[in-house]
């Protein structure tokens, strides 16, 4: 393997800006270990990026800073004073998942009205058998 082709071919640049896959990065660290002109290499690129950004800081746009303010100043306007000429928004019902949701709820209801009836049947059954069981009982002894 040529060492200085594997350098120029763009491998490193890619390996630092995170665009490769993990076939790639496994291969290049095992180089690495191996080559310590990769290691050396990978440490230049880092270093000229870290001096690339503490040499030249973007400066924002003239006046940010101010929109930026005029903008918080508006927001805070508009949350204490409400709106000015708001009107509620009117949204269709279309939605089929909202319909659903509406439906379950009438559902669940009628399932615990059903689910009461059938607890008071079960009571009422349940102690017209004591009755019945007390009346048999009595009839057997006399």
């Amino acid at each position: 393997m040529n060492i200085n082709e594997y350098l120029k071919s763009g491998v490193l640049e890619d390996y630092i800006s995170g665009s490769l896959n993990e076939a790639e990065i496994e291969r290049l660290l095992h180089l690495k270990t191996i080559y310590p002109e990769i290691d050396a290499a990978l440490y230049r690129i880092d270093v000229d990026l870290a001096e690339l950004r503490e040499s030249k800081p973007i400066p924002p746009p003239p006046g940010l800073w101010t929109r930026i303010d005029d903008n918080l100043h508006e927001l805070a306007k508009t949350e204490e004073e409400g709106l000015p000429g708001a009107k509620p928004v009117e949204i269709e019902d279309t939605s089929k998942h909202m319909r659903v949701k509406k439906l379950w709820k009438w559902r669940i209801i009628g399932i615990l009205i059903l689910m009461g009836l059938l607890v008071g049947l079960v009571i009422y059954l349940y102690k017209e058998n004591q009755q019945m069981k007390e009346q048999l009982e009595n009839q057997a002894v006399y």
